[in-house]
């Protein structure tokens, strides 16, 4: 409730306003059985038809003024619930975009679409109904019995002895609901990701023929959704028929002791129907306030999800320094630093090329590598800071290290929700092997091979997760310099671009930029640096322009500069609508090749200090990949670019190549030494090679004589 506290606090002058009409018109509503009582006892008995009409035109005037005083608060309250909603959904936006990647990995990105949308309009529904319901109903309540205790005070008595009932059962669905309505909002999230993954994989699933299993998939999630709906539907449920019960039993003890009263003498037939309708008034508020409760049980639920968003700590607050004063006050320490290590400088350089000299023996075993080759990337990190008279490398890496288990703690999470739901259904499996092993062993029985086998696998898959990602890796490369990183699947290389954009923290160790720490940088600086293209990037649904401009406020001289850096002013200007053609959300409704192409010319467009390409070449043929590459190198002389690739010939012209392995580094230099020292990047240039010789061949072969 705090949040939501928070976020009406602006509007309190209007909601008052609000408040005061809705308190207005629903006295007004309150004197209608009154005024009823008054003429049928007082009035009609006297057959002044002029006096009659008087209170009847009265009764009039108050049904309108009830009337119009509810739909003037109505709007009031929608309008503070409207934009109450509108500034939470902003502010869960804005921190939503400020996120760390981890953070957003923890969260997972179904439960962030889900707060964001069905969350905020649970709250919305809560701050309206609260004007509107929420001081209605209780003015209604407490006038109800006001006037009851001044008409009949026996009577009345009868409803109080019925209230302390209708609050506690009030109070216990409200307590017991809460907890099943988050387990409902959870079993949502799963559901909105069960969504998202398939339409996102529509093609995937469809090329492997995986409707059936996908459906039934979806039956088994939607199902458990359905089951956890129903919990809490049915819990809250519960307080509507057994309020309304102990109601109408009090109704019906009304009437038996009005009908008492009345034929004694001691009350009149007015005062009877009177009290029927203010106990009618008072049952639909009742009815209305446990409506609010089962609102808010949701609403408060939905406004914990969202503070708990909100309430997450910024990992990457900005330095708030300009550039200029965090190199006068940091560069200068580290060029001294640099100056101070000239005789490891030289030492670095020997061991380099002996390396080199030693020839492909030198590659022999993969612990010789490790050992050998790392110790030279490390050598050349303080010989890339040297060949720069004394100035700090451009981008530097200091024994990082980074494990996405650490980082993330949701799997693990994930799996003790798996093992809750299988304790509900009698399927417990335990999470270690070792503990499992025990339980069987004092049961005094051997467990079964293919239980051990289950546990084993579960065990590895466990500590799978707890492994770096990349581990121990350092290098440096000068401004101007290429860096390409080549490596198998899985070996870390995004993972590196990720620790350079500060999209993660490492885990261990240091990334610098002009000998900056990246964490010291001011963010608008930072991000400014870069120009990238990442493994799986998204154009948006959007113009082609803007997709390139990206609310930079570039010309389009700009954009067509970078779309035929790209390779991409030829399809580009065959489009009939060119800069204006609107892409589709991922642009889907152009090819591969094209779409790698324009992201090549949203990086291009901005002029970056530093080029990330990270296999952004993987839809391009190699003739545009070598234009891409040789107008990078003719446009863009002085950046500093670092190259992903899958391809030997995209980074074999590299100034350094950095070749990785199971997140470790095996090696580090230029093309030739690598053939030299290292056996991985040798394997793998053979083996591209023979095969860009064999496709020259077939196409010679196919050529006419």
């Amino acid at each position: 409730m705090q949040l939501i506290v928070r976020y009406v606090k602006p509007y309190f002058a209007r909601m008052s306003a609000g408040i005061t009409i809705k308190l207005a018109g629903t006295l007004m509503d309150l004197a209608l059985p009154w005024i009823l009582a008054k003429m049928i006892d007082d009035i009609a008995p006297l057959k002044d038809m002029p006096l009659i009409a008087l209170w009847g035109l009265l009764m009039l005037l108050c049904a309108a003024l009830g009337i119009s005083g509810n739909v003037v608060a109505n709007r009031m309250a929608a309008y503070v619930a409207r934009e109450a909603t509108r500034k939470i959904r902003h502010d869960l936006f804005a921190k939503i975009a400020s996120l760390s990647c981890r953070q957003v990995d923890e969260l997972t990105v179904p439960s962030l679409e889900s707060r964001l949308t069905s969350d905020t309009y649970y709250v919305h529904s809560l701050i309206g109904s609260m004007q509107r319901l929420g001081v209605r109903a209780p003015i209604l309540m407490l006038g109800g019995m006001i006037v009851t205790l001044s008409i009949e005070p026996q009577l009345a008595l009868v409803l109080l002895a019925v209230m302390p009932l209708i609050g506690l059962i009030v109070y216990i669905v409200s307590k017991k609901g809460v907890p099943l309505f988050i387990l409902k909002q959870k079993a949502s999230d799963v559901l909105v990701r069960t969504v998202r993954e398939n339409i996102t994989g529509i093609r995937v699933i469809k090329a492997f023929a995986k409707e059936s299993e996908e459906m039934a998939r979806f039956d088994a999630i939607n199902k458990s959704v359905a089951a956890a709906e129903t919990r809490a539907a049915s819990t809250m449920a519960a307080s509507n028929p057994l309020i309304n019960l102990l109601l109408n039993y009090g109704l019906t003890a009304v009437i038996i002791v009005g009908a008492f009263h009345v034929n004694s003498g001691i009350a009149n037939p007015g005062e009877i129907i009177a009290f029927l309708s203010y106990f009618t008034i008072m049952l639909n508020a009742m009815l209305s306030i446990t409506r609010m409760f089962v609102m808010m049980t949701t609403a408060i639920a939905s406004a914990g999800r969202i503070q708990e968003v909100l309430s997450f700590p910024d990992e990457m607050p900005d330095a708030g320094e300009s550039m200029g004063e965090i190199r006068g006050g940091v560069v200068g320490e580290i060029r001294g630093a640099g100056e101070s290590r000239g005789g490891a400088v030289g030492e670095s350089r020997n061991e380099s090329k002996g390396a080199s000299a030693a020839g492909p023996g030198a590659s022999r075993g993969a612990g010789a590598i490790r050992g050998g080759v790392v110790g030279e990337s490390r050598g050349a990190s303080v010989a890339a800071a040297a060949g720069l008279a004394g100035a700090p490398p451009h981008i530097e890496f200091r024994r990082v290290s980074f494990s996405y288990a650490r980082q993330n703690p949701q799997p693990a999470r994930e799996r003790e929700l798996e093992r809750e739901r299988e304790r509900e259904h009698g399927q417990e499996r335990e999470p270690v092997r070792e503990q499992a092993l025990a339980r069987e062993g004092d049961r005094g029985r051997e467990p079964a091979p293919e239980r051990e086998h289950d546990l084993a696998q579960e065990h590895d898959q466990e500590q799978a997760c707890a492994a770096n990602a990349i581990e121990d890796i350092s290098f440096a490369i000068g401004r101007g310099e290429t860096l390409g990183i080549i490596g198998s699947t899985g070996s870390g290389k995004s993972t590196l671009i990720s620790m350079l954009m500060r999209l993660y923290e490492p885990g261990s160790g240091n990334v610098l930029i002009d000998g900056i720490p990246v964490g010291q940088i001011p963010k608008a600086d930072f991000y400014r640096k870069f120009g990238a293209v990442f493994q799986r990037d998204v154009l948006f649904a959007d113009t082609i322009r803007e997709n390139i401009d990206f609310g930079r406020e570039l010309g389009d001289g700009r954009i067509d500069w970078a779309l035929g850096m790209a390779q991409a002013a030829g399809f580009v200007g065959e489009l009939p609508d060119g800069l204006s053609h609107m892409l589709s959300q991922k642009g889907t409704n152009i090819s591969g090749g094209q779409k790698q192409r324009l992201l090549l010319a949203r990086a291009f467009a901005g002029r970056p200090e530093i080029l990330v390409l990270d296999d952004s070449s993987s839809a391009l043929d190699y003739r545009t990949d070598s234009m891409v590459r040789r107008a990078i190198r003719e446009q863009f002389g002085a950046i500093t670019s670092i190259v992903i690739a899958q391809r030997i010939s995209s980074v074999m012209g590299a100034d350094r190549i950095l070749v990785l392995e199971d997140g470790k580094m095996l090696g580090y230099g230029r093309h030739e030494e690598l053939l030299a020292t290292c056996g991985v990047y040798r394997e793998i240039a053979a083996l591209q090679m023979d095969l860009r010789e064999e496709i020259l061949k077939e196409e010679i072969m196919d050529l006419p004589e």
